[in-house]
């Protein structure tokens, strides 16, 4: 009788211990990630995350968040994982990176008819009209200066999510918004707010994305785990199979 107890106390122990369920924050933006439901989502993104979490052995949830509030609560612990982050120093030291699981490339989205010769990213400031960016998105290094600089502070339009800068778009406040191009490529299939709009052909800024993981919620035993996952289905990483 005291062999079965402890073997029960041993039983569950190891089980909490290896039991793993991930809420995952992501945005409802087509194509990659769309909400269908309460609690139903689809797209390419979706099918992906399903089989990493499958492969690990996780159950798993998501919640719709706007990127830089998700962005904070993965911070806190509050959710587990998010979806196409770029892996910088400064964000290494509150997330554990497991990638790369896809390649972004930056463009800015405008209207069809939009003509406008852009060779650079400092060709954005010479714009009549500012450019819409995302809160709490990093798009690279030049960007990132040119956005922030005080001087420049009326050319960039900070939103908070994706709808936003949709409706920026539409009613003519902005020039364009920087967007990844894949969205952008695979969009009009899906949805026909797509339809009028397209890509200036010069590339902003270029570079793999991770999944990212809370260090407050997700243990370093359960990111060896997922890093198993990873290695099983997305190596070798091929950066063209999500253009």
């Amino acid at each position: 009788m005291h062999k079965t107890i402890i073997f029960l106390l041993s039983f569950f122990i190891c089980a909490k211990a290896f039991a793993c369920q991930i809420t995952v924050g992501l945005e409802d933006f087509s194509p990659q990630s769309k909400k269908v439901s309460d609690s139903s989502w689809q797209g390419r993104d979706i099918e992906i995350i399903r089989q990493f979490l499958t492969l690990a052995n996780c159950q798993f949830d998501f919640v719709e968040l706007p990127w830089a509030r998700g962005l904070n609560l993965l911070k806190s612990g509050d959710i587990d994982m998010m979806i196409n982050v770029t892996k910088t120093d400064t964000r290494s030291e509150d997330y554990h990176f497991i990638g790369p699981v896809s390649y972004e490339v930056i463009v800015l989205a405008t209207k069809n008819d939009a003509k406008l010769k852009l060779n650079s990213a400092h060709d954005l400031l010479a714009l009549k009209q500012p450019v819409a960016v995302q809160r709490g998105a990093y798009y690279g290094e030049l960007l990132t200066k040119l956005i922030a600089s005080p001087k420049n502070k009326k050319q960039f339009i900070e939103v908070t999510d994706n709808e936003t800068k949709m409706a920026l778009m539409n009613s003519g406040r902005i020039s364009g918004f920087l967007e990844a191009k894949r969205n952008l490529t695979q969009g009009p299939k899906l949805k026909p707010r797509y339809q009028d709009i397209w890509y200036q052909p010069v590339v902003l800024h270029q570079t793999e994305v991770h999944y990212a993981f809370s260090k407050v919620s997700v243990s370093p035993e359960m990111i060896n785990r997922l890093e198993i996952a990873y290695q099983r289905l997305f190596f070798p990483f091929d950066k063209h199979a999500n253009e």
